[in-house]
């Protein structure tokens, strides 16, 4: 879209068009147009959409139309069954709720009632039992008199058994089998459990795809192999149906569309009148200094340049007047000593930390410290003997002893100030190690320094000139030997 006061090469709406609409909707919902009449996604999907494919009338008109004829719920007996199944194969009843359960009898004992009348009628018709007040009656048994007569009564001792007039050993022992399939005669011979032993078996599968018989045809995987395959799309636009008309690009052919702006002022609707440039046409203009000091009001006096006329001017100090310089012990009247185990062999550069913690006449050292902060711009002499009475490196040494100068420290007073650092010479030591009592580093002197403001601050430092055989021992400062001692000195006049 082009702006007022801006311009563009090429139009390409069609661009325009369809990243306004993939800007306004979401894939695969319907689109509508929402309460600004601008095109919007629906919460309903295409899918759900496709499920009114068929539909002939209004659907709730439908729902309607069924009246009392749709179920709203299941209610009475059936409402048992319908989340959860029933045990299989299991006769069912009404149980105490006249709720469908399944009951203990199994459908196969249920099959085993099969009768052609009533089940207690027949066993009515029974005789009940067989005792001496009740004997066997012979119209109960259908014959079984006629039946049993001729038959053999006793089987004795002195008595044969006969069947089909065939005698069977002789008294007892005609039926004294044992139980062993050995006695038996006329028995048939047993299966061995080898397949190969059997009689008319059947041919066994041997798992070929080409021994089955009606066997289907495989899909090859081509796809002009399948049936009733639907056309597949060519990707080609003309092939679409229902296709819209799509936008030429051309501005003529929108509809709709505003009156463009031609670029020229004059065309504008509602504009304000322009300033020409000339002053004398402004309202509301002030008057303009005509630049002369007298045209000025509420101005001050001017100086005159006479010492006399200044106030709270200072007492001028002559030359030749007389000074007094007072000094104030900042370390107090005794020395702070070094702390820690401080080894001025292992480093080329070695912090000296002091013991203690005191803020006095404008400098403050931090507790076991090697910093020393200026919180008052002043002079300082600062004086420092290191010692080493035992040491432990057996080769020769040189050492020397600086004092390190900060400016612009951070606020906190326990970190070194930024700017580039300057150094104060204090003294050396050339460390022999020829024999124990030899063993000895001196290192100290004083410098008076001028500490120019109240950011800055300094620590001692002992720099490691050489030293061979490095690893050999340690060359420990003794701490009750070791020591700082700070002075301020303070100007005035007599």
């Amino acid at each position: 879209m082009a702006w007022l006061g801006s311009t563009i090469k090429s139009l390409d709406t069609r661009k325009e068009f369809v990243n306004y609409i993939g800007g306004n909707t979401q894939p695969s919902r319907v689109v509508v147009t929402n309460s600004g009449g601008e095109i919007d996604s629906s919460v309903v999907t295409v899918a759900e959409m496709a499920l009114l494919s068929g539909v002939s009338s209004n659907v709730q008109t439908q729902l309607t139309d069924l009246g009392d004829d749709k179920e709203d719920e299941i209610t009475g007996a059936a409402t048992t069954v319908t989340s959860n199944n029933l045990t299989s194969n299991r006769v069912l009843l009404s149980d105490g709720n006249g709720k469908i359960s399944a009951s203990e009898m199994t459908a196969a004992t249920f099959a085993h009632l099969d009768p052609t009348s009533s089940i207690q009628t027949q066993l009515n018709g029974k005789h009940p039992s067989i005792t001496v007040d009740a004997p066997l009656s012979q119209s109960r048994v259908n014959g079984l008199a006629n039946t049993l007569s001729g038959k053999q009564p006793t089987i004795g001792s002195s008595t044969n058994l006969v069947l089909n007039k065939v005698t069977f050993g002789s008294g007892e022992s005609a039926v004294a089998f044992q139980g062993s399939y050995s006695e038996l005669t006329s028995k048939p011979a047993l299966f061995d459990g080898d397949y190969a032993s059997l009689s008319s078996k059947p041919a066994l599968f041997d798992g070929a795809y080409s021994s089955l018989s009606s066997r289907p045809a495989l899909f090859d995987g081509a796809y002009s192999s399948l049936s009733s395959r639907p056309a597949l799309f060519d990707g080609a636009y003309s092939s679409l149906s229902s296709k819209p008309v799509l936008f030429d690009g051309a501005y003529s052919s929108l509809s709709s569309k505003p009156v463009l702006f031609d670029g020229a002022y004059s065309s504008l609707s509602s504009k304000p009148a322009l300033f020409d440039g000339d002053y004398t046409n402004l309202t509301s203009k002030p008057t303009l200094f005509d630049g002369a000091y007298s045209s000025l009001s509420s101005k001050p006096a001017l100086f005159d340049g006479d010492y006399t006329s200044l106030t709270s001017k200072p007492t001028l100090v002559g030359q030749g007047d007389p000074m007094t310089c007072i000094t104030e012990q900042v370390t107090g009247n005794n020395p702070v000593y070094t702390t820690g185990a401080l080894h001025i062999d292992n480093a080329v550069l070695t912090y000296i930390l002091f013991a203690g913690t005191f803020t006095n006449f404008g400098i403050n050292h931090p507790t076991n410290s090697s910093l020393f902060n200026i919180n008052v711009a002043n002079e300082y002499t600062v004086n420092v003997q290191l010692r080493v009475t035992a040491g432990g490196n057996n080769e020769r040494g040189m050492y020397w002893v600086i004092l390190r100068r900060y400016k612009q420290r951070p606020a906190n007073g326990s970190t070194r100030g930024t700017q580039v650092f300057r150094d104060y010479y204090l003294g050396s030591s050339y460390y022999r190690d020829e024999t124990t009592t030899h063993n000895d580093v001196v290192l100290g002197g004083n410098v008076r320094v001028h500490f120019e403001s109240n950011d800055e601050n300094f620590e001692i430092v002992v720099q490691r000139a050489y030293q061979q055989n490095v690893n050999s021992g340690n060359c420990t400062l003794n701490n009750s030997q070791s020591f700082i001692t700070i002075e301020r000195h303070a100007y005035q006049v007599s």
